[in-house]
C-alpha cells in the first residue's frame, strides 16, 4: 500500500517553517544567556593579579575540543545551516553553564572531564529535535517538487 495517494499524508511546511523559528529562537536565548556566567567569570579572573594567559587557553582548547567533538559527532548530520548554526551556539551556552557549575561544585581534575562529558550529552539530546525538523523539511521540500512535476 502505497502512501503517495493517501491524501493527508503531506507536510504542512508552514508548520515546520514555524518550528524551526521558534527553535532556532529558544536556542539563541538560551545559548546568549547561558554564555554570561562564564563571561563573568572570566572577567574577575582576568582583573586578578594571578591571571593567566596560559590558564585562559587551555579553557580555549577545552571548548574547541568539546563543540569540536559535538560538532563531528552529531551536529554535521542537521543539513540546513540556520538550524546547525542555532544548535552549535546552544551547545556553546551549553559549555559555559557546565564549566561554571562545574568548576564551582567539583575539584579541578573532575571539573575539566565533566564538562566536556555533559555538553556532549545535553546537546544531544536536544539536537535530536533539530533533526527532526531538518529531516521534516527535507520531505516537506521534496513533496512539494514530487507534487509540481505531477502538476
Amino acid at each position: 500500500m502505497s502512501m503517495q495517494n493517501e491524501p493527508g499524508r503531506e507536510v504542512d511546511m508552514e508548520f515546520v517553517e514555524a518550528t524551526r523559528k521558534k527553535v532556532m529562537k529558544a536556542d539563541i536565548a538560551i545559548g546568549l544567556l547561558s554564555m554570561t556566567p562564564l563571561t563573568s567569570l572570566i572577567w574577575g579572573f582576568t582583573q586578578d593579579e594571578r591571571f593567566s594567559a596560559d590558564a585562559l587557553g587551555m579553557l580555549a582548547m577545552l571548548y574547541v575540543w568539546s563543540i569540536g567533538a559535538c560538532y563531528f559527532l552529531f551536529l554535521r548530520k542537521i543539513k540546513d545551516n540556520g538550524l546547525r548554526w542555532s544548535a552549535m551556539l546552544f551547545a556553546s551556552g551549553t559549555f559555559s553553564t557546565m564549566l561554571v557549575l562545574t568548576i564551582t561544585l567539583l575539584p579541578a581534575m573532575w571539573s575539566l572531564a565533566a564538562t566536556p562529558i555533559g555538553t556532549f550529552y545535553i546537546a544531544r539530546i536536544r539536537s535530536r529535535l533539530h533533526r527532526n525538523t531538518d529531516i521534516l523539511m527535507r520531505i516537506g521540500k521534496a513533496s512539494q517538487k514530487q507534487g509540481q512535476l505531477k502538476a
